[in-house]
């Protein structure tokens, strides 16, 4: 009869992995210290002009050329300086003066 923790600790199995011929215990294997490599983006159609986009640079230089700019990722404090800044009041003033309405 062997001894047990009150959690049972000790009668639960427990599981290695085997990295470079090397046994650890499962979730204690050592951390990988090497570069994160950043796979490039799938091609996609522009819904500016219909051409593809097959890459970064591509699409960084298209959103250029276009005088566009990507949206979503800005941190919130940088969304309320251009709020603040009036960046967005010409699209403000662009929908209200617009034929289209709901």
């Amino acid at each position: 009869m062997g001894l047990s923790s009150p959690r049972g600790e000790r009668d639960m199995k427990r599981t290695w992995v085997y990295i470079d011929g090397v046994a650890y215990e499962k979730g204690a294997a050592p951390e990988v210290n090497a570069p994160t490599v950043i796979g490039d983006i799938q091609p996609y159609q522009s819904q500016i002009d219909g051409s593809w986009i097959t890459s970064r640079s591509q699409h960084r230089a298209h959103l250029q050329q276009h005088g566009c700019r990507e949206v979503g990722n800005d941190a919130m404090k940088v969304a309320e300086q251009q709020l603040n800044a009036g960046f967005l009041k010409p699209l403000h003033r662009s929908a209200r003066s617009s034929s289209w309405r709901r």
